[in-house]
Formats: C-alpha cells, structure tokens, sequence
C-alpha cells in the first residue's frame, strides 16, 4: 500500500484552502513545502503549532516534509547547506513521518554519498 499525497502549497499559499482542496479530493496527506509563502525551514515555531492545529482539526497527516535540501545554484554558498538539523526539527513537532524508516534510509544514503564524494556536511 501507498500514501498518496501532494505539495499543497500548488493550490493556493494558504494552508486553509490546502486544506480544503485536498478534503474535497478525498486525499488525507500532504506533502509540507510552505504555507502562506513561507517555506517549511523558515516557518515560527507558533506558525509550525498552528500547523499541526490546522491538520490534526482537518483530519490531515503530513507525509513528509519537502525542504529545499539538495537545492543550491552552484555558485552558492554550500557552507551548512546540507544540515538536516531544521528539516528534523519541523518534522519532529508536526509529529514525525507517516514513514519514518524510509526517511532514516533515505538520509543515511545521501549522507553516504556526501561521504563517499568527499562533500562536508554537518
């Protein structure tokens, strides 16, 4: 079996009409990128509690959270780019991953290939 979810935030930057939408489409999870035009690693604290009201009201689950790691111009900065510290801490307050094991396998393979490539990361 598999979940079936979706980037919310492509339906409207309000997380209400998320809502909304994916209750009218039968579809329970989400896939947490941003909401009202705030990606998921620059949300507050209360914004990210409001969050959890919201869903856990609607009878919605977050799937996953979708951060932009791994998404960097080349002529950027990459200095802490790659840490996985506030990716982890949304989705430990929201209530973890509706997979959690193929999250932990999925992060230590691409640590893995960072070390494998000789790429920094903390």
């Amino acid at each position: 079996m598999w979940t079936l979810s979706g980037f919310a935030d492509e339906i409207d930057p309000d997380l209400n009409a998320q809502c909304d939408v994916l209750q009218q489409l039968g579809i329970g999870f989400l896939e947490l990128r941003s909401a009202w035009d705030v990606n998921v690693l620059d949300l507050t604290d209360q914004q990210v509690d409001g969050i959890r009201r919201t869903l856990a009201e609607r009878g919605l689950q977050v799937s996953s959270i979708r951060s932009p790691i791994g998404k960097v111009n080349i002529e950027d900065d990459f200095d802490g780019f790659f840490s996985m510290e506030p990716h982890l801490a949304t989705a430990h307050h929201l209530g973890g991953f509706s997979g959690p094991d193929d999250f932990v396998r999925a992060t230590k393979a691409f640590t893995e290939l960072l070390a494998a490539e000789g790429i920094p990361y903390r």
